[in-house]
């Protein structure tokens, strides 16, 4: 276990991209989405996401719903299920990944985004 948690990522994520609006950060999500269909072996459906995701960054907006909290824990569970399948640990996945997310430069893109140099 890594200690990594949805404060302490989030925490990270404002520090160095500032707040955004949750549908421009959901963009961002539909873009790893993509990455991870091209590895599915479906590269036409990572297409389609990639245009989703842009237009989300540019228009998504994100003020509070009370639905939101329900199709997120949606979303969270079929995120563990692939996890599952892919034989994939989240604490140790995050744990790795956030060693290198906090060791990058970083270029924000817009308020709550960015992206790697």
């Amino acid at each position: 276990m890594t200690g990594e948690t949805q404060e302490s990522v989030g925490e990270w994520r404002r520090s160095v991209f500032g707040p955004a609006p949750w549908g421009k950060v959901l963009g961002r999500m539909v873009l790893e989405v993509a990455e991870l269909a091209t590895l599915a072996g479906c590269p036409a459906a990572a297409l389609d996401l990639e245009l989703a995701a842009k237009d989300l960054m540019a228009n998504g907006t994100g003020g509070p719903r009370p639905e939101v909290a329900e199709e997120l824990a949606d979303v969270l569970v079929v995120l563990y299920g692939v996890a599952t399948e892919a034989g994939v640990s989240f604490s140790e996945a995050l744990g790795a990944k956030m060693e290198v997310n906090r060791a990058r430069r970083w270029k924000v893109e817009g308020p709550g985004l960015g992206r790697h140099e």
